[in-house]
């Protein structure tokens, strides 16, 4: 029975008959894997850490039957600290929505941002700073980023409206729902592209603002996607 052997992070995981689960993992290399892990449920199972949701860990998984099947896990990190407060908990569930909606293909800078972001998140409780970060960093690395210098008519006197999806539109270009950007605004999200997580740590309401205009923009984008 040939065996696959891949880092991983665990997205999601449902109850699967009396003692099973099925568990969603994203790889590096593989993108996003269904995986049975058979008696998990049970009160002395082994390896019912590794089909919680954030763990990170090496995974050893045997092809058997219509999934693959868990056979051993070995844990690099729990990310319990994620737990510590609503704020940040519902901050680190964005990453795991996010890469459940994203290609099933693998991507390593996509798997290692989440690593970051869900780092940092750990050791700060600066939610807004550090998902608009990540959030801007997803679009780049998924080819979405929209053009952050101005409106694509190449307009852009008077003020900017920020369009869910085409980005950044001109009093000329603007719909009817566009939302009125300003300056600062603008200068948050584009900083934030060249920020470490570290310099991401500082939040506040224009941060919040600006996460809910990327947000918007990434449903747009990516299909399926209710971030």
């Amino acid at each position: 029975m040939p065996l696959i052997i891949t880092k991983a992070i665990v997205i999601k995981a449902k109850d699967y008959g009396e003692y099973d689960k099925l568990v969603t993992l994203f790889c590096p290399d593989s993108g996003k894997l269904t995986v049975k892990a058979r008696g998990v449920l049970r009160e002395k199972a082994k390896l019912k850490f590794a089909v919680i949701p954030f763990n990170y860990g090496e995974y050893v998984l045997a092809s058997k039957g219509d999934y693959l099947s868990l056979s051993n896990c070995t844990q690099i990190r729990s990310f319990y600290a994620l737990n510590r407060n609503y704020d940040v908990f519902k901050c680190a569930c964005t990453a795991l929505k996010v890469l459940d909606v994203i290609s099933g293909e693998g991507n390593r800078e996509v798997f290692e941002e989440t690593l970051n972001f869900l780092t940092a998140l750990c050791e700060s409780d600066a939610t807004d700073g550090l998902l608009l970060k990540y959030m801007t960093d997803m679009l780049e690395l998924l080819g979405f980023l929209p053009d952050l210098s101005g409106c694509v008519c190449g307009k852009n006197q008077g003020k900017l409206y920020f369009d869910s999806c085409n980005g950044l539109t001109c009093e000329c270009c603007k719909g009817e729902s566009d939302t009125l950007i300003a300056p600062k605004q603008l200068r948050i999200i584009s900083d934030s592209l060249h920020k470490g997580y570290a310099e991401a740590k500082i939040g506040n309401e224009a941060h919040e603002s600006c996460v809910r205009l990327i947000k918007d923009f990434f449903n747009a984008k990516i299909d399926g996607a209710n971030i």
